[in-house]
């Protein structure tokens, strides 16, 4: 039998912050369930090889303005917020973002601190 990871030292349930701005995280986990037809021979949901449902909450983060058009900041009536979703397994608690762009990130114990998540710029290092 395998040992699931526990993730109780985690500072914050989900990041507080992504690239520097403040996240509002939904209050409930609600099941995903994706359907697929016809259904995958690979039933896994996880990398750990979990097949149950993955749980998703959803996130607001901003507000953001456009540095290089300071007039359209200016005419905006309301300020725009980002939208992140965050899958976690139901079994050894992954997290998984789908952010704004269309991009998968996989949170590491780092992610979970009180400056949240954040790009790490590899190309200097």
């Amino acid at each position: 039998m395998s040992e699931q990871m526990s993730f109780d030292f985690r500072e914050h349930d989900l990041p507080p912050m992504w690239d520097g701005k403040k996240v509002t995280w939904s209050d409930d986990w609600e099941v995903y369930d994706l359907h697929v037809c016809p259904p995958p021979k690979d039933k896994r949901t996880c990398t750990c090889g979990s097949t149950k449902p993955m749980l998703r909450k959803q996130g607001e983060v901003g507000p953001y303005k456009s540095a290089h058009r300071a007039k359209y900041n200016e005419l905006r009536t309301r300020p725009l917020w980002r939208s992140l979703t965050v899958f976690r397994c139901s079994e050894c608690e992954l997290d998984t973002v789908l952010d704004f762009n269309g991009d998968f990130w996989e949170l590491g114990l780092e992610d979970y601190g009180d400056q949240g998540s954040h790009l790490i710029d590899t190309t200097s290092l």
